[in-house]
């Protein structure tokens, strides 16, 4: 018996993990928003941002809110890692999970960001 609860939920975990999307440059593409971030493993350390992030298809990202705007860019260097540059430099994004069309939630040292499709 515990064999097959156990093999079933390895098999759960493989298609939940499998059904997830891989990141790619083409299903980036388009608006996000950048709804809150906290740190990881902390709910007290939520912060609400709500700031659009357009990822247009030639690298660049145009993020505005509250009627300003500013440029960066971006790279999808593979399925689990974006590369993000802005004045600051740049930023390496880790992704924790991602559901095409839908949501994306990345780590950026310790801060875990997540997205919403708009």
């Amino acid at each position: 018996m515990k064999k097959l609860i156990f093999s079933q939920l390895i098999l759960f975990l493989f298609v939940s993990f499998a059904w997830s999307g891989s990141v790619t440059k083409d299903n980036l593409v388009g608006k996000w928003e950048f709804t809150h971030w906290m740190e990881e493993g902390d709910e007290n350390s939520k912060r609400s941002i709500n700031m659009i992030m357009e990822f247009k298809d030639n690298g660049e990202v145009i993020s505005s809110k509250g009627g300003s705007s500013a440029k960066a860019n971006y790279k999808v260097n593979d399925a689990s890692t974006i590369i993000y540059f802005d004045q600051r430099g740049q930023q390496i994004w880790e992704v924790v999970s991602f559901e095409p069309n839908k949501t994306l939630k990345v780590n950026h040292k310790g801060a875990v960001m997540f997205f919403e499709r708009r």
